[in-house]
């Protein structure tokens, strides 16, 4: 009967072990895994259940952290892209579903946070249509690789028309220790 309280005790602690590891290395594990859309884009995240700190996956340089809107802080500056710079950037822009999107190469060896782009609209008769700037952000467009940098817009193409882009301007983020 010793024998058998023994094996007993064995296997309940065996049990309560096997339960205490999964509990801590499989379930809850440290990240919540979720998802980000912009645009056509879909973005993994990671959200670090302890700390709340969010990381996005980038295919190139691995998990990033997430910048919030309001984070403003002091560690990175936004710069303008010198004029000589500027001309180091090429791509193609596209209108659709109230979105202005564009995917433009960063030939630079900055990291661009964002571009403005000039967009005019023609009707099918070359009637300009609509002119303006907009201002288009990406997550994260790193040197020597393309990205999508995206604005909603009120605008759309019609039927025969036409668009014609440029962009005039481009922020890099500068780390400020």
């Amino acid at each position: 009967m010793n024998v058998a309280k023994r094996i007993s005790s064995v296997s309940l602690a065996i049990g309560v072990a096997i339960l205490v590891v999964l509990g801590v290395f499989v379930w809850p594990t440290l990240y919540r895994y979720d998802h980000m859309k912009l645009g056509d884009s879909l973005y993994v995240v990671r959200i670090n259940r302890l700390t709340g700190r969010a990381q996005i996956l980038d295919g190139f340089r691995g998990w990033r952290d997430a910048k919030s809107s309001e984070d403003t802080g002091s560690r990175t500056v936004s710069t303008a892209l010198p004029p000589d710079e500027l001309a180091k950037l090429t791509g193609h822009l596209g209108i659709s579903h109230g979105f202005v999107t564009a995917h433009i190469y960063n030939g630079t060896e900055r990291e661009l946070t964002d571009v403005r782009v000039r967009l005019v609209i023609r009707s099918a008769s070359g009637e300009k249509r609509l002119d303006r700037e907009y201002n288009l952000l990406s997550t994260g467009a790193y040197p020597l690789t393309a990205s999508e940098f995206i604005a909603e817009c009120d605008c759309s193409l019609e039927v025969g028309e036409k668009h014609e882009w440029g962009i005039t301007a481009a922020n890099w983020s500068a780390v400020n220790w």
